[in-house]
């Protein structure tokens, strides 16, 4: 028997299920329920519109309201006193800077080297207009002719 190989065989049996057939709901549960969600609509309406008229609410809002206008002020004062204080201090710095610079400045020097250059400025700009006004002198083919015509 050892030669031999022997199979085992399961048979599984086939069910035949009854199709699924769902429930019909009865009309009356339908109407309960809509019945039902109607009244916590109401209800629930009714709770908002109580607690919206409430004078806790009210006081609430108020106070929310109140807070909210202290913290708006507070933050402006302290923005305002923030940029006054550093625009005070940058431009106190930039005094400072500029009083050293017209101390350490050679006012002479700066004089005369600035007069120079308005000066040179000047005479490049006479020559100029020298030479635009003073009349061409009179080449050799000029000078052949006379006036007249003669």
């Amino acid at each position: 028997m050892a030669d031999k190989e022997t199979r085992l065989k399961i048979v599984i049996p086939v069910e035949e299920d009854a199709p699924y057939i769902p429930e019909q709901p009865h009309p009356e549960v339908r109407i309960k329920v809509r019945r039902a969600g109607h009244n916590v609509l109401k209800k629930s309406r009714a709770a908002a519109e109580r607690a919206w008229r409430s004078e806790m609410r009210k006081k609430t809002t108020a106070g929310v309201r109140r807070g909210s206008a202290k913290i708006a002020t507070k933050s402006s004062r302290f923005v305002r006193e923030r940029v006054i204080d550093t625009a005070g201090r940058k431009t106190k710095a930039s005094a400072s800077i500029m009083a050293s610079r017209i101390r350490s400045t050679d006012w002479k020097g700066e004089t005369q080297t600035r007069s120079a250059n308005g000066l040179r400025w000047l005479s490049r700009h006479l020559e100029r207009m020298a030479d635009r006004f003073t009349p061409a002198e009179p080449t050799h083919s000029q000078a052949r002719i006379k006036p007249n015509g003669e």
